[in-house]
């Protein structure tokens, strides 16, 4: 808004300066205009009287010093990584104590979206605001040689004036001095490219990055997926095309087909979004996961492709290294989306400046625009109440006020005790005879019902409305719920949100509060599996080696190897006497990484060191699809199901929404797809196989690892020594083990199908152990030598 003189602050010695009250021309106007909020309604506003505190770091010090100057209203755009109780949560601890000094606190709901259950600051005396999408979207076109043309989400700033530069794939331009190979190149990372190949030319990958590898090598330009969840648009250090990762397959197509394969990115346009308002993907989610019956977000905000100001200091890019300078950028976030409330909040302080918190919070979420529910599955567990309206927001009609010991009953009814209610409110306040229950009977502006899985829905709620319209109003109710959302209804089971609203009408007004139910969740290492000898075991062994003999030592346990364990063994293995030591693991950098280069461990030139090889068996398991297609994976899958047809079903399909899994997370069960680069069978706890991508997607259509060198330590040492076979090895197995990948497995077994190089390093030990036998007086480096 405008920079406004504070007269209450200037005669502060910390008040470096007060600015005049010379008004200034708005740039970050698409966003207000989009909420229907104009210049005429700046113009009209008697903001001048009111205060906005902008929280930064040291959270309750900058709470104290806003309360202490008296502020009307606070921005705090910050929000914590982890859930915490109200009593352990700054911004609830601070925010509640200027609600109780009149000031309202505005929050951001966080940006870890689409997940469920993941927003933040969830205390009721907040307004917990999400981001939304506004009407204009920001669009860069890639124009390929052959006429086509793509488009994509990014800000580009950089005129090629229509020339074209040469096209390349990020995996043919490895860097082959910096032991960077194809799988590493494909995705641009500084030091994995070719400067020689790239300089002049534009680069093709198949991740997002910041460009610092395509800028190190000299490339003109970037051609990259983008996010398809939404519309984000961020600028980068260079000209940029973020299409699609179907988009990207056609490029390479292209690519493959035309011998001088060129292309040009135009410059970013703005285009029309008719679909908005919709929730940023990002936007993080309900259901409250510290209160359930108290819905969050409250409200959203436009919080994307924001224009804000930006540091002269600060790179105007992704790219940290940018040297260019800009005084505005374009971001995203619900950091974003939290100022705009707080702008609106100050708008309703004006207009009402003896207004509560809560009628201002009441008044912002009653009256905000109902968005969509067909383009979120989340509903208000995405967007709250709707999109805020600030006009109609300086008038309600009703609003639900609560006090500060409304507040506090609250918390008695959490389960608070005196000294947990303390650390909140920071007085003398008890729960005294108040008894836990659930939190239905606070007056929010809002209805949740949290419904345990499998139960009925069934809940009663109490709410109180003022009048702040005109005195005499006579208003009606209207409720607009599902049939499933009765006064007794049904069980619910595993729906994500069921919702519906109360509005009340006076002809005037339209106070729309709305209501859902859900149910929500309840509040280095080895080479392989790590199934580890409890005891230290001394036998003789027997077979092709009878003199030598053979110990096993504990050096690792559950938190990974320490240096010191690994010597107290050999120390250890050395008093003992023994022919020779084996050790399947490495200094904390694990070997089972293929296909990589550069990365191998036990590097030491006295040590023997084992990379794996195949051998000449494999574990197959085959899947029979209704339509007679017959696809082979691999896996060891002991169970026989005599030929019994199951339905398939995508994991995508069954989400369990009651532990806020959605779609994203919930894919792969018992077909998976297997890495291309090798064929390691693991036996799981139930029938499954695994098959290749490519087979995957034909089952979906049907329905719907070896450490490589050089030695970075001593690159003049070639490592790994040989190899052994590794991959499906038959390994004795503890008798209290799993003997599947799954920890829950209660089958026991004595033997176990394992792959590593943990089971090739075996190999080569009972082979020097056989040498040592027949030649007891050579030496390791003799014994090397033999087996090399």
């Amino acid at each position: 808004m405008h920079a406004l003189p504070f007269a209450r602050k200037e005669e502060k010695e910390e008040v470096v300066s007060i600015l005049p009250n010379t008004p200034l021309q708005l740039h970050a106007t698409r966003s207000w205009d989009f909420i229907g909020f104009t210049e005429s309604h700046v113009k009209a506003s008697k903001g001048g009287d009111v205060i906005i505190g902008v929280l930064d770091s040291d959270i309750l010090a900058a709470f104290d010093d806003a309360i202490a100057d008296r502020v009307d209203v606070i921005s705090a755009s910050i929000g914590l990584s982890s859930i915490l109780h109200y009593w352990e949560d700054p911004v609830a601890i601070g925010s509640v104590h200027a609600m109780s000094k009149g000031i309202l606190t505005s929050v951001s709901a966080g940006d870890d979206g689409p997940d469920r259950g993941a927003v933040t600051n969830c205390s009721p005396w907040l307004v917990t605001v999400a981001a939304a999408n506004s009407d204009r979207k920001f669009v860069s076109q890639l124009a390929l040689g052959n006429g086509k043309i793509f488009t994509g989400n990014v800000i580009n700033n950089f005129d090629l004036i229509g020339r074209s530069f040469p096209l390349i794939w990020g995996g043919d331009a490895i860097n082959f001095s910096a032991n960077s190979i194809s799988l590493k190149a494909r995705n641009c990372l500084p030091g994995d490219l070719d400067s020689n190949k790239v300089k002049g030319k534009l680069l093709v990958y198949e991740s997002r990055s910041n460009s610092a590898g395509v800028i190190m090598a000299c490339g003109v330009g970037t051609i990259m997926p983008g996010r398809s969840l939404d519309d984000l648009a961020f600028p980068l250090p260079l000209p940029a095309a973020l299409i699609s990762g179907a988009d990207i397959d056609k490029v390479l197509d292209y690519m493959r087909s035309d011998k001088i394969p060129v292309a040009t990115i135009l410059v970013t346009e703005v285009w029309k979004n008719p679909m908005a308002p919709y929730s940023a993907t990002f936007s993080s989610r309900g259901s409250n996961p510290v209160t359930p019956d108290i819905l969050k977000p409250d409200a959203s905000a436009p919080g994307v492709n924001i224009l804000a100001a930006l540091s002269p200091l600060a790179s105007p890019s992704v790219y940290l290294k940018d040297t260019r300078r800009s005084k505005f950028y374009l971001d995203s976030g619900t950091s974003m989306a939290c100022p705009r409330v707080s702008g609106v909040a100050v708008y309703v302080k004006a207009a009402h400046p003896h207004w509560s918190p809560t009628a201002i919070k009441s008044a912002i979420m009653t009256t905000a625009t109902v968005m969509n529910p067909e383009q979120e599955v989340d509903r208000e567990f995405a967007y709250g109440s709707g999109l805020i309206n600030p006009v109609k927001a300086v008038d309600p009609g009703l609003v639900f006020e609560a006090s500060k010991t409304d507040y506090i009953n609250f918390l008695c009814k959490e389960g608070y005790n005196s000294t947990t209610l303390k650390a909140i409110t920071g007085d003398r306040s008890v729960c005294k005879g108040i008894k836990s229950s659930r939190a239905r009977d606070l007056n929010y502006p809002s209805f949740a019902l949290a419904i345990a899985d499998g139960q009925k829905i069934i809940g009663s709620f109490t709410r109180k409305v003022t009048n702040v319209g005109s005195p005499i109003s006579t208003y009606n109710v209207s409720v607009d719920v599902p049939e499933i959302l009765q006064v007794d209804g049904p069980k619910i089971t595993q729906d994500p949100i069921i919702s519906g609203s109360i509005t009340w009408k006076d002809g005037v007004h339209e106070v729309r509060t709305p209501l859902v139910t859900s149910a929500p969740k309840k509040l280095h290492s080895f080479h392989h599996s790590p199934q580890i000898c409890e005891n230290f075991h001394y036998r003789v062994a027997r077979g092709g080696a009878p003199n030598t003999r053979l110990a096993v030592y504990k050096a690792c346990w559950l938190y990974g190897c320490s240096p010191a364990d690994i010597l107290a063994t050999f120390d250890d293995a050395i008093a003992d006497g023994f022919n020779m030591t084996q050790f399947p693991l490495d200094c904390w950098v694990t070997r089972n990484f293929g296909q990589s280069r550069a990365v191998i461990s036990n590097g030491a030139p006295c040590l023997l060191t084992v990379g794996a090889s195949t051998m000449d068996r494999k574990f197959v398991s085959k899947l029979v699809l209704g339509n007679g297609q017959i696809f082979t994976g691999v896996s060891i899958n002991s169970f026989d199901l005599n030929g019994t047809l199951f339905p398939l079903i995508w994991g995508g399909d069954a989400a369990n929404y009651s532990a806020n899994a959605f779609s994203l997370t919930s894919k792969g069960c018992i077909i998976m797809p297997v890495p291309t680069f090798d064929e390691p069978a693991f036996p799981f706890s139930f029938p499954a196989t695994l098959l290749t991508p490519e087979d995957i997607d034909k089952v979906l259509g049907y329905i719907r690892s070896s450490h490589q060198g050089p030695n970075q330590l001593a690159p003049d040492i070639l490592k790994p020594d040989l190899v052994a076979p590794d991959a499906d090895i038959l390994a004795a197995w503890s008798p209290i083990a799993s003997p599947s990948i799954e920890p829950t497995d209660t089958r026991r077994t004595k033997f176990f199908i394992n792959s590593g190089t943990s089971m090739s390093c075996s190999h080569i030990t009972g082979v020097a152990a056989n040498f040592k036998a027949i030649n007891q007086k050579w030496y390791p480096a003799a014994i090397k030598s033999a087996l090399i």
